[in-house]
């Protein structure tokens, strides 16, 4: 083509910022210029002359080889396309000479950046437009509700009216339970979920770490996506969710709520669409926060109003309980002298006004009770604490009754006493009542308490003071802790605490010192007693002599221990004659019955070789065969019986070859590791029970598990033989234990006594339709 074709085609393409290319039927440029080229760091001269097969990367090549190819056949074309951080629309049409011939083909190439710019901010603006029009929409859809129920579904219903979803739900984090419970669900025309509680493990492998961060999370396409199991895709297309999103809450570094929205066929999220999913979730809780603030609120209003007026009338009923039950109430000043009359208190002992005031009350005390009645006051008023005493008073008309007083500070502001008020309750009947139970509790052998709610001892009977050699009064409160053997003191408190904390019987045996020093052993029982109201308002104790039955006990689990040892020195020494028996059955084998087949063999070969008939030579090929059998059944059971590679080579080589006749036996493929066997051999017993472990095991799985692969793997490890083997197979109920008798013909109890015979520690663990286990540790000392 020459320049005149060049002006004469018809160039109406604009490509300001761009660049032109013109190729010839070679693909050859005879043309290249324009800005679009010089930002790619070319020059005209890097492409004139040359085909594009030479002046372009071959990637490059596969883009435009087929467009200039489309324009010399007569085809313009037209593509947007990006190069060099800058978008392009290049156009392409073919050019014709004189005589109308396709020549060249023109290709110009137009800087359209700015303007795919400017659409995207178009594009920006629009949806931050709609994003605001939405929350504002959505702020008064909420603002007028009352309830946060109500204020999540319809929260839910703007969202995927908006999104056009399938679904919409809103759920709250339970800690207590810790699951999710949807608490409001729009979905027409599918399942309700309302109500539905949901662990975080339901939503999908690998999700609960970013749920705890507060990262919202989504898949465009489920039954694509290769995070999801093939379980999980189906479970979800089941479900008819293809798409969804997840945009949990998080609020001082725990999870409160989280928002899921799901449509029924994939959907490619948009930055947009998950912010506003994120904003949604924010502004849902803050109402639905703010709802139930306001509602407890007016709630806490509404009972404070209530308590103050019940106050009110307790306070009347209180004052009039108090009369009716007590004896006498009175005040006394902040130094804890009388200076007030009491007429309930002069009515019940007799005392005129004048030998009721200052410390003269402490004449109507019973003699024999006067100091320490004074002594409590006294203590009390110094340390400004309640009072809680009993002790006798005189009545008015003659004799004494029991009195509980109790009595309390009236503070001020600052905490300075103001007066004594207290009252005093007649306690007769129930002293009379104590010393009767007290009577009867001196006729057990055991020793017997009572403690306080909070655990304090208040009574002893007389076995308690005769045994531990007390003074009366010495163990009350906590001072019994004492009598503890120092090596149980700390346990039976923890335990003790514990029961109070959890009001539930405590049982223990522990050691109490004697009034001889020397300690015994006793069973502890104590029970909390309840109120009407199910209160625990005391606790009863009782410690029965089981010192003989403990010594016994022990003595008996120590014979019983010596003679398990003994037993077990006996199966080692069994175990060692059957390994000497098998290996001498394995030689008698190989040595005289082998023989003899051999010479067998020998003779069919000679008989085979002869011409014979030919009924007869069928005969002595089939014997020739069952001879053959016969040989390779022989060999396997000497194998099996006396294992040469374990007595030649050791343990490693050993189950090497019994693993490989093994799985070429059963066609099960079994993944064999040993590390650590190399080196210096095992002694004889370990490397015999270990190997008959690994046969027995074997044999099981063979036989019962219908396994399709078994992993074994040997350690020796840190003076330890590390051992397991595991299969793929139906597995059982591990629970019933290696010895149970309904698995004995596994000879699972045989390899367990194998192993600890030797010191080691043998398990299983097993499941129905998840395999089995076999895992040993025998020591190498």
């Amino acid at each position: 083509m020459n320049d005149r074709a060049l002006l004469d085609a018809d160039l109406d393409l604009p490509w300001g910022g761009g660049a032109a290319f013109v190729v010839d039927h070679e693909l050859r440029y005879l043309m290249a210029d324009g800005e679009a080229l010089h930002a790619a760091g070319l020059r005209p001269e890097d492409l004139v002359g040359k085909t594009i097969f030479e002046a372009l990367e071959p990637a490059l090549v596969r883009e435009v080889e087929p467009r200039y190819r489309q324009a010399l056949a007569g085809e313009p074309f037209s593509v947007e396309h990006e190069s060099h951080g800058r978008h392009y629309r290049t156009r392409g049409v073919p050019l014709r000479d004189g005589a109308g011939r396709i020549c060249a083909a023109l290709a110009v190439s137009q800087d359209i950046t700015a303007q795919r710019e400017a659409q995207a901010l178009h594009a920006r603006l629009q949806d931050w437009a709609r994003g605001r029009a939405y929350l504002l929409r959505l702020n008064a859809a909420l603002r007028p509700l009352g309830d946060a129920a109500a204020i999540q579904r319809e929260a839910s219903r703007v969202l995927r009216e908006h999104l056009g979803a399938d679904r919409v739900a809103c759920s709250e984090w339970v800690s207590t339970d810790e699951v999710l419970v949807v608490a409001a669900d729009q979905a027409p025309g599918r399942p309700v979920l309302e109500g539905r509680r949901l662990r975080l493990s339901d939503y999908g492998q690998g999700l609960e770490a970013e749920f705890g961060l507060g990262r919202t999370t989504w898949r465009e396409n489920v039954g694509a996506d290769p995070r999801h199991s093939a379980a999980e895709q189906a479970g979800h297309a089941a479900l008819q969710i293809a798409a969804w999103a997840n945009a949990p809450l998080v609020k001082g570094g725990r999870l409160v709520a989280m928002l899921t929205v799901q449509f029924a066929a994939a959907h490619a999220w948009t930055a947009d669409e998950l912010t506003l999913i994120e904003e949604t979730a924010e502004r849902t809780w803050a109402a639905a926060e703010r709802e139930r603030a306001e509602s407890a609120l007016a709630a806490e209003h509404a009972r404070l109003r209530a308590t103050v007026a019940a106050l009110h009338q307790s306070e009347q009923r209180f004052r009039l309980l108090v009369e009716a039950i007590s004896q006498a109430v009175w005040e006394a000043d902040a130094e804890g002298r009388i200076v007030t009359d009491s007429p309930s208190w002069r009515a019940y002992t007799g005392q005129s006004l004048e030998q009721w005031l200052g410390e003269g009350w402490a004449e109507a005390v019973h003699p024999q009770d006067r100091a320490f009645a004074l002594r409590q006051w006294r203590e009390a008023v110094a340390a400004r604490r309640r009072v809680d005493a009993e002790f006798r008073l005189c009545r008015a008309g003659g004799g004494w009754s029991w009195t509980h007083v109790q009595a309390a500070p009236l503070l001020d502001a600052e905490g300075r006493v103001l007066k004594w008020v207290g009252m005093n309750i007649d306690v007769s009947g129930r002293r009379r009542a104590e010393e009767t139970l007290s009577t009867v509790a001196n006729l057990v052998p055991d020793l017997l308490w009572r403690n306080d709610p909070a655990g304090r001892v208040e009574w002893f009977n007389e076995r308690w003071y005769e045994y531990t050699g007390q003074a009366r009064d010495e163990g009350l409160g906590e001072r019994w802790v004492e009598l503890l053997h120092p090596e149980d003191r700390q346990e039976t408190q923890r335990l003790w605490r514990e029961a109070l904390a959890r009001e539930q019987t405590l049982m223990r045996e522990h050691r109490l010192r004697g009034r001889d020093g020397a300690y015994r052993w006793f069973l502890v029982r104590a029970e909390p007693f309840r109120d009407h109201g199910g209160r625990v308002c005391a606790w009863f104790g009782s410690a029965t002599d089981v010192h003989e039955q403990r010594l016994s006990r022990e003595l008996l689990e120590q014979r019983v221990a010596e003679r398990t040892q003994a037993l077990r020195q006996l199966l080692a020494h069994l175990e060692g004659v059957q390994d000497e028996e098998r290996r001498r059955i394995a030689r008698e084998l190989h040595d005289g019955l082998g023989q003899v087949l051999s010479s067998v063999a020998l003779g069919l070969s000679a008989l085979r070789q002869a011409p014979q008939e030919p009924a007869a030579r069928e005969k002595l090929e089939r014997l020739h065969e069952l001879m053959q059998r016969l040989d390779r059944e022989l060999d396997r059971i000497v194998f099996i019986l006396r294992p040469t590679a374990l007595e030649d080579c050791g343990l490693g080589e050993g189950v090497m070859a019994y693993v490989q006749t093994w799985s070429e036996l059963t066609g099960v493929a079994v993944d064999l590791e040993l590390h650590g066997l190399e080196r210096a051999r095992l002694s004889a017993p370990v490397e015999a029970a270990t190997f008959r472990v690994v046969q027995e095991a074997l044999t099981n799985v063979a036989k019962h598990a219908r396994a399709t692969r078994v992993g074994l793997s040997l350690e020796r490890r840190r003076g330890l033989l590390v051992g397991s083997i595991e299969d793929d197979g139906m597995g059982f109920d591990s629970g019933e234990g290696a010895g149970a008798a309904g698995r004995a013909h596994w000879g699972l109890l045989g390899m367990q006594e194998r192993i600890e015979t030797l010191g080691g520690s043998f398990s299983i663990e097993s499941r129905p339709g998840q395999g089995t286990a076999v895992l040993w540790r025998v020591p190498l000392g």
